[in-house]
């Protein structure tokens, strides 16, 4: 989770950005957790489908 004890927010929100684009390696963990983050900030996580990857299938397809 990228904004879970940083100061990632205050940084975006003082340049301007709404939306977070996402990526990884784990959709179904960090990626999700991150992309669900922006939302309780009132803010945007977007989930490219073709960016990124996980181990498990079934739970990818999921996520998305």
């Amino acid at each position: 989770m990228a904004f879970t004890g940083t100061n990632l927010d205050m940084a975006l929100h003082d340049n301007g950005i709404r939306t977070v684009v996402c990526t990884g390696v784990v959709t179904q963990r960090c990626v999700e957790s991150t992309a669900r983050e922006p939302a309780f900030l009132d803010d945007f996580g977007v989930v490219p489908e073709d960016a990124k990857a996980t181990y498990e299938g079934d739970l990818h397809e999921a996520s998305l």
